[in-house]
């Protein structure tokens, strides 16, 4: 699938179409925001999935579903603003097990473009299930962390102000005292997403976290082989 780019006329409109927060607006420039904004991501979205795909079989390739929507859901929030400024995209498993495995995200907004591997929920019970594996599985899991910090993809996420286990080696400490964590690369450059070789390097890129992805992968087999139900109630919410 041929990529189209991404370039800053659509950050613009995605700006303006925020701002204007009009539903006259959208109508009249969605043939654009699509061409220029939700098309390419979904290009993007088809081939990381493919190529995620090749790495764990088990993960999808649906982009018109991995791709957000611009119009919000509002239904939940105090904010009725209609439009967001911004898209993602993620690639991973099927909708019966992402929940407690580890996504892919590619996500642009109008000051910078993020890229990196993570949860999508992280509640309690599971981050404990995490402290524990990441501690029995140092041998794997900080080699695996390591090359993603290399890669430009730096741990992030809320802290504790007190970390939940300290019993453990230095090195692990800064995963200790996460509520939630994820591995984060943001950019400020937009040239290299407008290039018609950006999901080629951005897979490239992905690649350098596979040992990373494994790692949470099997944390969240585990999790589920002991709480088969975590998803399946999680879903019905």
């Amino acid at each position: 699938m041929p990529y189209s780019g991404i370039t800053p006329e659509a950050l613009f409109i995605l700006s303006e179409n925020r701002l204007r927060d009009s539903r006259d607006f959208y109508e009249e420039h969605k043939a654009q925001i699509n061409a220029l904004a939700t098309e390419p991501m979904r290009q993007i979205a088809q081939i990381a999935g493919e190529f995620l795909q090749k790495h764990d079989p088990l993960a999808t390739v649906m982009p018109n579903r991995v791709v957000s929507r611009v119009r919000r859901d509002t239904r939940f929030t105090r904010d009725k603003s209609l439009y967001r400024d911004h898209m993602w995209l993620t690639v991973g498993r099927g909708k019966n097990e992402w929940p407690f495995h580890p996504l892919f995200w590619f996500e642009i907004y109008p000051e910078r473009t993020g890229a990196g591997v993570g949860y999508w929920y992280q509640p309690p019970a599971f981050m404990e299930h995490i402290r524990k594996w990441v501690i029995n599985h140092a041998a794997d899991f900080l080699p695996a962390a390591n090359k993603a910090k290399r890669a430009g993809f730096l741990l992030s996420g809320e802290d504790y102000k007190k970390p939940k286990l300290t019993n453990c080696q230095p090195e692990l400490l800064p995963f200790m005292s996460k509520k939630e964590f994820y591995f984060l690369r943001t950019s400020e450059n937009f040239t290299p997403v407008a290039e018609e070789n950006f999901p080629q390097s951005l897979c490239k890129d992905y690649s350098k976290l596979f040992p990373l992805y494994d790692c949470l992968a099997a944390i969240g087999d585990e999790f589920l082989a002991e709480n088969p139900r975590a998803a399946e109630a999680l879903l019905r919410r």
